[in-house]
Order: C-alpha cells, then structure tokens, then sequence
C-alpha cells in the first residue's frame, strides 16, 4: 500500500522530504482484483482495460462495479508516485468545507479514491442533496445559524440557459495551493466557463430533468475543458464545476413568471374599447414533488 498523504519535513513540501512506504510487486488479493504483477500501478487509474486479457489491471467496489479513480484518465501508471508530481496527490484541507462539494477531497476508504463527484459511474453523488454546509444551530445560545427552509435566489440546473451556468462557473476556484489550502492555486477561466456552460446546459436535460443535485456527476460531459482533464488526471481539477454549482442551484423548484394584464373597457359596435389596464408579474417557486407553493413575489409592471 501506498501512503498518499505523506508527511513533511519542516514545512518543506520538496519531494526529498516526504517519507515513503516501501512498495513490492505483490499482486493485490481479492475477488474485487483483476490484475497482473507487472501492471498493478495500473489500479491509480482503475480504468484501463486493455483488449488484450493480460495487461488488465483493475479493481471493482464491494458491489462488484468497476468505478475509476482519483488517477482516471491520467496517462502514467502511478503518476500520483513520481518526482514532483505534487498536484496529482490528494490535498488535505485542514480547514471548513466551504461548500458540500468539498466533500470531493474527502477519502473514500478504497485504494486510491477520495468521494467521487466527477464519473459516470459515481456512488457518491447523493452526498450532495444530503448535506450542507450552512448553519445547523438554534437558540440564542447557538454557535451556528439556522439553515433556512427556503433560500432565494438558486438557479434551476434543469431550465438554465447556458449564459447562466458560466456566469457561476466562470472564476471558480480549479485547484488549491498544495501547501496552504486557504490560498486559490488557479481558477476556471472565461474561455472554460464558455465551453463548459454549453456541454453542461446540454448535459443537463439529457436524458430529461435532474430530480437530484446527486445526478449531477452523472451529467458532467465537456469535462476535458478544465485543464485537459482527460490526460492530465488531476481529480480536484474536474471538479470544479460541481464546487461551484453545488451551492448555488438546485433542481426541486419550479420558477415559474405568470404575465397578468387586466383590461377595462366597453364595446363599441362589437369591438372592445380598452380604456384602462394594468399588467402584474406574478413569480413562483412551486415544488416539483408536492405542487406546494414555497415562495411567491408580485411585481407591478409600470408603463
């Protein structure tokens, strides 16, 4: 086994200063292993499945499904090992989540995987409509405030035109400092936020609408547009998008604007005459699984 998190020497993160497990040529063992000795670094990717049945190496979660890791896509076995390859470690925190998605950096007690939130075949994905991150306490004498039972301003992921979703990914945090994880590494820039918003709108009504923020990983096409995701294998950067829209939208409500206009008037050898009217906006949030009404706002319309 190989220790991913590994200690430094005072404050050094140079490669010369981390410590390191001893590692052999042992196959893995297991009904879950599909594995050759020679190949066995192969399971940082747990996707590469060669045609060709010897050079297989992989391994399947305790439901017997083959789920990628932390390393998918990534071009070099144990790539996370090498010299200098610092970003394609996990990070450690060391600090509050600042939204649920963080929870990406979370270990997930399998070799080589942290809580997925980027794959096809994720079985983390719910974690994101089960947990917040805001609030939690009541009383005068809490330390946290209350969550609020409706909060406003949450965009549909489900109707979002594509301007929305990369005006919120757009500036997204991509990765952390490796050192200080208080301090933004890189951001999302625009010219990703623009790709990325028109795979994700598409993605997100294909097959039909969300009923989760948990369907979200399952959704995420175009995610090569982050740093060329596909071959550089740095998990925390294919998250991003999920980090930022993670607590900024939601897909239970139904937004819905309701065009009134009111007319007064008589009729005038059969035509009416209008002599007075007045339009109202009506907005409505509407839950989608009980029809309930959770907010409503009128909004006079001046001419």
């Amino acid at each position: 086994v190989a220790r991913l998190n590994l200690p430094v020497l005072n404050g050094n993160p140079s490669q010369s200063n981390y410590f390191s497990n001893f590692i052999d040529t042992s196959e893995p063992i297991g009904p879950h292993f599909r594995r050759t000795p020679k190949n066995w670094l192969y399971f940082v990717n747990n996707d590469r499945t060669n045609p060709s049945p010897s050079d297989m190496a992989y391994y399947t979660d305790r439901d017997f499904v083959r789920r990628t890791a932390d390393q998918a896509g990534g071009d070099n076995r144990g790539a996370p090992l090498a010299a200098g390859a610092l970003s394609k470690r996990p990070i450690m925190l060391n600090r509050p989540f600042r939204n649920v998605a963080e929870l990406g950096y979370v270990s997930r007690d399998l070799p080589w995987k942290s809580l997925d939130f980027f794959s096809a075949t994720s079985a983390d994905g719910a974690l994101l409509d089960l947990f917040t991150v805001g609030g939690g306490g009541t009383g005068p004498s809490a330390t946290l405030e209350t969550v609020p039972s409706v909060t406003a301003g949450k965009v549909n992921l489900n109707s979002a035109p594509p301007e929305v979703i990369e005006a919120l990914v757009s500036g997204a945090v991509r990765d952390y400092n490796l050192t200080n994880p208080n301090n933004v590494n890189t951001t999302v820039t625009q010219a990703e936020a623009t790709a990325l918003a028109a795979a994700l709108a598409a993605g997100f009504r294909n097959p039909g609408p969300m009923q989760s923020l948990g369907e979200i990983p399952a959704r995420m096409p175009g995610i090569t547009v982050l740093d060329a995701a596909a071959t550089s294998g740095i998990k925390a950067r294919r998250e991003a998008a999920v980090r930022a829209l993670a607590e900024s939208a939601q897909v239970n409500t139904w937004n819905l604007m309701v065009d009134l206009v009111a007319q007064s008037g008589r009729m005038v050898q059969g035509q009416f005459m209008v002599e007075g009217e007045k339009q109202v906006w009506e907005h409505v949030a509407m839950d989608r699984f009980t029809g309930k009404i959770v907010d409503e706002l009128r909004e006079d319309v001046m001419k």
